[in-house]
């Protein structure tokens, strides 16, 4: 049992050094996104109360060495209400990990936290003595983490996969009459992308 143990580790350890991909100590990157978005909630004012299904979207981020700094943003095909008409963008700070398996395979390993901005269409808002009020809870943070695989090629392009769980908490509206319940619970983002990567 040792021997296997300690042959398995070995033979790991080679899968993750044979590589000849060059670690950049800063880069940028652009990538369209689509796949599938989907989140529990505490409330039903919750935004993923709405939004769950098919999504698409882009991402757009900086990293030095492995802090990365990114936004993404997320359309939904389906919500309650309307195709399309449910929106998430988020700001997100955090560790970034790229690991060589082959010449061109590298594991992704992602973890950070974030700034979520949600919205919702007209038919969510309500408009009491000439102020308009949202009534739904769009607007929190959130702590995210994922491991997935990209493939690399043409030297600044790649495609990859990045299945990510969070936990958000969003904020209800202090005071108003109409939404004054924070909300949380947990999101899951399974989304494929392609990739420009610029670095050094």
């Amino acid at each position: 049992m040792t021997r296997k143990f300690i042959a398995a580790l070995f033979a790991l350890t080679v899968l993750l050094s044979a590589h000849k991909a060059e670690a950049k100590w800063f880069e940028f990157w652009v990538a369209p996104i689509a796949g599938y978005g989907w989140g529990t909630s505490q409330t039903d004012k919750d935004f993923f109360a709405h939004a769950n299904g098919g999504a698409i979207g882009a991402e757009i981020g900086v990293k030095l060495l492995f802090i990365g700094l990114y936004a993404d943003y997320l359309g939904w095909f389906g919500s309650d209400f309307d195709a399309f008409d449910a929106h998430l963008i988020t700001v997100n700070l955090g560790g970034d990990w790229d690991l060589g398996l082959t010449d061109n395979l590298s594991l992704i390993i992602r973890a950070g936290v974030g700034f979520h901005l949600g919205f919702l269409p007209a038919e969510s808002l309500v408009v009491i003595d000439e102020i308009t009020y949202t009534q739904e809870s769009t607007r929190g943070v959130g702590v995210r983490a994922g491991l997935g695989i990209r493939y690399g090629f043409a030297k600044v392009l790649s495609i990859g996969l990045l299945p990510m769980i969070g936990y958000h908490y969003y904020f209800g509206g202090p005071g108003t009459p109409v939404n004054h319940e924070n909300s949380s619970g947990f999101d899951i983002t399974i989304m494929a992308n392609f990739r420009l990567g610029l670095g050094v």
